[in-house]
């Protein structure tokens, strides 16, 4: 059955059931994009950001509603035919739930619960949902274009519930990014990491939370050994309470947002420990 999401705008004269033309079009460009890029990951097991081929899925627009303004996406899949299929036949809300983790991510908030879970299990790599971030930052720049004229939010809504939200806050934060030029040094435990693309997660045990990282091509075999031999041991050290057992530590530059959050990490070395750097 295809999935149905609807793109609703409201505020402003979105609220008269009109939208300037050309902003309109830029954010509904966007958040297509958006679901494009996502869905053909899940079809074609890769990340593209163009030369789309999408084999096993349609992506369409079906309605224009009435009501501020909305605009209904049909999802159809075809489960057999798409890389990630048994998932899809296990959990139905596989599509829309990881477009709106890797948009939540995208816009410095938290992926939902499923997907988290998924990334946990191993069933989608840590890496490839990192990769997925950092190519739907453009899409999901034009999806703003609204947000200040014509709409003040966007809502992505499933079954009448909103998955995501985009509004001034979360257009400052896509819109803006700028590499910290301090070089810090600190103790993380590694819980995911694809070496195809460099892409991966760490565990931030000050602020109780995972930090997205993307580690350059001439990273040095030390480097990668530390990461390789944190992320195995990550899961089994936190299950036996000491998690400090499985950090390693990273030397590295930050790419920050405009009110100072850290976006993520781009590592120069890593090292068994603090004092090895």
């Amino acid at each position: 059955m295809p999935e149905l999401i609807v793109a609703k705008f409201t505020g402003d004269i979105a609220n008269k059931h009109k939208l300037p033309a050309y902003e309109a079009a830029k954010s509904l460009y966007g958040i297509s994009r958006t679901m494009l890029i996502v869905t053909n990951y899940l079809a074609e097991g890769r990340v593209r950001r163009r030369d789309f081929n999408p084999v096993g899925f349609e992506l369409n627009i079906i309605a224009q509603r009435p009501g501020s303004f909305e605009t209904v996406f049909e999802i159809a899949s075809r489960p057999e035919a798409m890389v990630y299929g048994g998932l899809i036949v296990a959990m139905a809300t596989l599509i829309p739930d990881l477009i709106a983790s890797v948009s939540r991510r995208a816009v410095g908030q938290g992926a939902l619960g499923s997907i988290k879970k998924l990334e946990n299990s191993e069933q989608l790599p840590f890496g490839d949902v990192e990769a997925l971030v950092d190519a739907v930052e453009p899409a999901l720049r034009d999806a703003h274009r609204s947000v200040g004229y014509g709409a003040r939010r966007i809502s992505l809504q499933r079954n009448g519930n909103n998955i995501v939200e985009f509004d001034s806050a979360t257009k400052d934060y896509i819109n803006y990014s700028e590499v910290d030029t301090e070089i810090h040094a600190k103790l993380f435990s590694v819980g995911g990491f694809d070496a195809n693309s460099g892409y991966g997660r760490v565990f931030d045990f000050d602020e109780g939370r995972t930090i997205p990282f993307q580690l350059m091509k001439d990273a040095d075999r030390i480097t990668i050994d530390c990461i390789l031999n944190s992320m195995s041991s990550y899961t089994r050290k936190r299950r036996l309470g000491d998690e400090l057992v499985s950090a390693v530590a990273f030397q590295y530059r930050t790419v920050v947002a405009q009110d100072g959050r850290v976006k993520k990490l781009l590592p120069i070395k890593v090292r068994q420990n603090l004092v090895s750097l």
